[in-house]
């Protein structure tokens, strides 16, 4: 079934529709290639598939039980313990992208060979069942005696004799099952994939690794220095985290194998209460915009061409044609070799090294005023190169332009004197915060006021009596409405409820749900993961209010609330996400319905296995010895501020307001133009994601070289020389996901050593 037809430089919606402007300047030197688009009337994505099929099946809630808990087991130990590659630091996340390789290009080729009664597939099938049994026995057994600690000291581990026994005694039913059974198709392959999504994120950074050690972060790290108990202690809600003294200390010093279950079980249900709310709410804002986004505007969600090619099935093959393409394998060879000799370095030092990543520019410019450029890394990602391959140029051109120009602004202001010039707040120009803060907001303002039309008839129809729903339609108006009121309510209260003001937790919810929109709107229309973001909703109400309006009850509340706002790639990368889940389920013809309660039976299932499995590991290890940024940095630094802000109470800066205004009105400004004029080279998302933090000053780089690849093999070759070189960038992809993949299981293995960090 042909679910993806390549036509153009990027993805393209079910109807026809005039040629995007952005698309006509990737092919502005071509009339050839620009008449083709223009005439061309093919979807990429089916409208409507004859029948649609469940999300959540047996077969695949089965499926997806078993991976989720195995990979929250190897995500703790290769993120956690030896801190190795993030697999949440991109998106798609790197290890779910090579379980859907391996599902497509092993297990269902695999399974056809089964099918086929070749004596050969039946030995490897036994060969493989003996340490599949053991394997699955271990991790049961992991599962029972984290949380009942008797039985790891009453039942024992499988030995090799008993599992080949146990492998004798299933291998003929198992055979008969599978030779009478269908591979999984492609919608099946997608449906876990979907489920995958938003689990795999509630096992990293979205849920469990910056929420639990942040339960118990303030009252350890403590000191008389630091007066935290003076200053916000009566103002700590006492079902936020653990308060007594030997079951925290044990926590962050390790070495024990008891978990006190009996003090985390409260706080860690009330807090995944409010997190699965919150991740209803998004569900419902994505309800809410995939029909302008998808059917109207036509978006084109870059993000999904890569697991919807990995998972493309064709009659009579058994690999999917990406997979018989040798262009492929060659690209996915290329970061192979680079990160072979990098990897193996971490382990053996001897093994030389090439230098590839992170790499100063600028480190021997000491002369006023270009000093103040500070930092320009340059850093060589495979993956990246090949992400921005599926942009269109003119978004990939202005990602990189508006960062160096970001880089430049210093020079500008020590060349004025304005580095001289402190804000209230003691922020200096070019407050690049600030300004990527506006950038943010502008971008889901003008996506709102894009689909007014659209959102007002939802909420119109919200209230008649009868309910029509579309069938591609994931919930009914009503549904929408009531679940975004509803779930804000509760937000709303839970937080209240904990001491937050009721003003402060509406304006803290509307930020943060606008952040969210403004994250899923890049990805669908730009495709960038990955990234930290702008001001977090608490340094945006600091800013405009100051902290002494605040006060120091809600300040503590807001304090921690950062596990899940400090970064984007947190609990805000959950919409997007689901965002995407809705594109590929209308892709391939699952039923949307079905997706709303399969994602959040993901994020709970997924949930539950990662604070059963994470919790005695950071026992085992000491959270003061496991990965820094997940229990030195997200989960204290906000308790250091907060003492800041209550000791020392920042009025409102009306300085940094205005440059917040400023990246408002100028983002603005640039969708006007992009509207206005088809030659207007400057997209509003690359000012908005130049001027971000942190990730984007390693990836800067990469989407330059990408941008520039392509706008040559466009120019010289055209739109067919594009498509025969797409399968090599996809190859950069898939094979850099699978090293930092390899090294993670090596990781787990070997957690004595520290990890490869293939990302960053």
């Amino acid at each position: 079934m042909d679910l993806i037809k390549r036509d153009g430089t990027g993805l393209q919606g079910s109807r026809r529709r005039r040629i995007p402007v952005e698309r006509e300047r990737d092919m502005s030197d071509s009339s050839e290639l620009q008449k083709e688009l223009e005439t061309r009337d093919t979807p990429i994505f089916p409208a409507h598939a004859p029948r649609l099929e469940p999300v959540l099946t047996l077969r695949t809630g089965l499926l997806y039980v078993v991976i989720i808990a195995v990979l929250a087991y190897w995500t703790s130990y290769s993120e956690g313990v030896v801190s190795a590659t993030s697999f949440h630091s991109l998106s798609p996340p790197i290890n779910i992208t090579v379980v859907l390789f391996l599902m497509a290009a092993a297990i269902v080729p695999f399974h056809w060979w089964i099918k086929s009664k070749h004596w050969g597939a039946r030995v490897v099938l036994f060969l493989l069942l003996v340490p599949g049994i053991r394997a699955l026995y271990a991790l049961l057994l992991l599962l029972a005696g984290n949380v009942f600690p008797a039985v790891r000291e009453t039942i024992p581990a499988m030995s090799i004799p008993v599992s080949i026994l146990v492998a004798l005694a299933l291998f003929f039913p198992l055979l008969w099952s599978l030779e009478r059974s269908t591979p999984l198709n492609t919608r099946e392959m997608i449906a876990v994939y979907s489920m995958l999504m938003v689990g795999t994120l509630c096992t990293g950074y979205a849920v469990v690794q910056f929420l639990t050690p942040t339960l118990v972060s303030a009252r350890y790290f403590k000191t008389p220095e630091n007066r935290w108990e003076e200053l916000f202690f009566q103002h700590l809600p006492p079902w936020f985290g653990l308060s007594k003294s030997a079951p925290i200390k044990a926590f962050w010093i390790g070495g024990t194998d008891q978990v006190f279950w009996e003090l985390w079980l409260r706080p860690l249900f009330l807090w995944l209460v409010f997190a699965l709310v919150a991740m209803w709410v998004m569900f419902c804002l994505c309800a809410l915009v995939q029909k302008q986004w998808i059917d109207y505007e036509r978006l084109t969600f870059p993000l999904v061409f890569m697991p919807l090619e990995l998972a493309r099935t064709e009659e009579g093959h058994h690999w999917g044609p990406l997979y018989r393409n040798p262009v492929l394998w060659i690209g996915f060879a290329f970061p192979v070799v680079l990160h072979l000799f990098n990897g193996l370095n971490s382990y053996y030092p001897a093994v030389p090294t090439l230098n590839f990543r992170h790499i100063n520019l600028t480190q021997g410019i000491q002369t006023p005023p270009w000093n103040s450029i500070g930092g320009l890394d340059i850093t060589f990602y495979p993956l990246l190169i090949g992400f921005t391959y599926l942009l269109t140029l003119d978004l990939s051109f202005s990602v990189w332009f508006f960062f160096l120009l970001r880089k430049l602004e210093p020079v500008l202001g020590m060349s004025l004197g304005w580095h001289e010039i402190l804000s209230p707040s003691s922020k200096v120009f070019p407050f690049t915060d600030q300004q990527s803060t506006g950038a943010f907001a502008a971008i889901a303002v003008m996506a709102l006021w894009t689909g007014r039309r659209s959102f007002a008839a939802t909420v119109r129809n919200a209230w008649r009596p009868t309910q029509a729903r579309e069938p591609e339609a994931p919930l009914t108006d009503r549904e929408i409405v009531l679940g975004i009121v509803g779930g804000m309510i509760f937000l709303c209260g839970w937080s209240w409820y904990a001491g937050l003001g009721v003003g402060w937790a509406i304006g803290f919810f509307v930020i943060f749900f606008i952040w969210c929109v403004t994250l899923s709107r890049i990805r669908a229309e730009a495709g960038l993961g990955g990234l930290t973001g702008p001001l977090t909703p608490q340094e945006t109400l600091v800013m405009f209010a100051g902290s002494q309006a605040i006060g120091p009850q809600s300040l503590t509340v807001l304090a921690y609330f950062r596990w899940f706002t400090t970064d984007l790639r947190s609990l805000a990368s959950i919409m997007p996400a689901q965002l995407e889940d809705i594109r590929m389920s209308r892709a391939v013809g699952l039923s949307t319905r079905s997706l709303a309660w399969a994602v959040m039976f993901a994020a709970f299932v997924a949930s539950v296995f990662a604070f059963i499995i994470y919790i005695p590991i950071i026992y085992r290890y000491g959270g003061v010895n496991m990965n820094g940024q997940r229990f030195l940095d997200v989960p204290v630094f906000p308790f250091r501020e907060l003492s800041s802000l209550i000791s020392s109470p920042k009025p409102p800066d009306w300085v940094t307001s205005l440059a917040t205004a400023f990246g408002f009105v100028f983002s603005a400004v640039l969708s006007v133009l992009r509207l206005r004029f088809a030659w207007f080279p400057f997209h509003p998302i690359g000012y908005a994601v130049g001027f971000s933090r942190r990730t984007i000053e390693w990836m800067w780089f990469s989407v330059f070289l990408g941008w520039l690849i392509k706008l040559l093999i466009l120019r010289s070759g055209g739109l067919g020389t594009y498509r025969r070189f797409l399968p090599l960038f996809l190859g950069f992809i898939l094979g850099e996901f699978t090293m930092g993949v390899i090294y993670g299981i090596v990781g787990t293995v070997n957690p004595a050593a520290r990890g490869y960090q293939l990302y960053p």
